[in-house]
């Protein structure tokens, strides 16, 4: 009897000890209309290999933050890492975004959950043992009709090991945001600003249904958001209009698309180049 209940007892303690391992996170940090955690994608690291780090955002009932093209109002979420020499931090992997109207504009972010992931590089001289002490500083706006900055610096510690690493608690929060990130195509594409508005030739290998798609270029200040696009297909050729936004400066050398299917909830993301015709 004795014997069954130190083994069950070890089996606990073990369960613990696991479960600490692979709770990798800073903690969750409430702002305003908004909680945010700095969380891990795995339990552990190798020296010389690349694991995700993302700041995961609970917004509010009807509270929003931004996509990297705010739309016609807002600010992109931005990030400022302090990391060990050696390290370096990707830039953001960002979620394709929703359309929020706020009246009478057009704004792309994010609302309920969504996982910002950013990719970290291990050095391969990195000590196998020694924790890797990671501290990101997150702005950003918040916003239901009117705005509230938000700021919070938050601090992770991950270990590294010689062994493959393990999910974390925290593994399902990226999976969530990898359904929503674009898949990288190389459709031709081009564009034009002639007349007043943006002009997009796409050549597909897919078939798309033009009724259920939205569009967001990447490039701020390009086109007036809250005018709905017009799509149109024809012998393999997707034809997107908008009008140009009143700030319109210039044309992008590249225009860095993000085509979403709401039919199916896929994403696309490819660069269309300036027409020369």
């Amino acid at each position: 009897m004795k014997l069954r209940l130190f083994t069950l007892m070890l089996l606990l303690l073990s369960s613990c000890i696991t479960s600490t391992a692979v709770a990798v996170s800073s903690g969750p940090v409430e702002r305003d209309h908004i909680v945010v955690n700095l969380v891990s994608e795995v339990g552990s690291a190798q020296p010389g290999q690349s694991f995700r780090v993302g700041l995961w955002m609970q917004h509010a009932p009807n509270w929003h933050t931004y996509w990297q093209n705010p739309g016609d109002s807002g600010l992109q979420t931005r990030f400022n890492w302090r990391l060990p020499d050696g390290l370096t931090a990707g830039p953001i992997q960002w979620p394709y975004p929703e359309r929020i109207p706020i009246e009478p504009l057009v704004n792309y972010g994010y609302s309920n959950e969504i996982l910002l992931p950013v990719e970290l590089q291990i050095p391969d001289d990195w000590p196998t043992g020694e924790d890797i002490p990671i501290t990101l500083t997150a702005d950003w706006l918040i916003c239901e009709v009117e705005c509230i900055p938000g700021k919070a610096e938050l601090n992770l510690t991950v270990p590294t090991r010689t062994s493959a690493s393990l999910p974390s608690e925290f593994a399902g929060y990226f999976e969530r945001a990898d359904a929503r990130m674009p898949e990288a195509v190389d459709w031709p594409a081009r564009f034009s600003t002639d007349g007043d508005q943006l002009g997009v030739q796409i050549e597909l290998d897919a078939r798309l249904e033009p009724d259920h798609l939205q569009f967001f270029p990447a490039e701020a200040s390009l086109v007036e958001h809250a005018a709905e696009p017009f799509f149109g297909q024809a012998d393999g050729l997707l034809q997107i209009a908008q009008p140009l936004s009143p700030f319109f400066r210039g044309a992008p050398e590249v225009l860095e698309i993000v085509l979403v299917d709401t039919n199916h909830g896929q994403a696309y993301a490819f660069n269309a180049t300036p027409d020369s015709l």
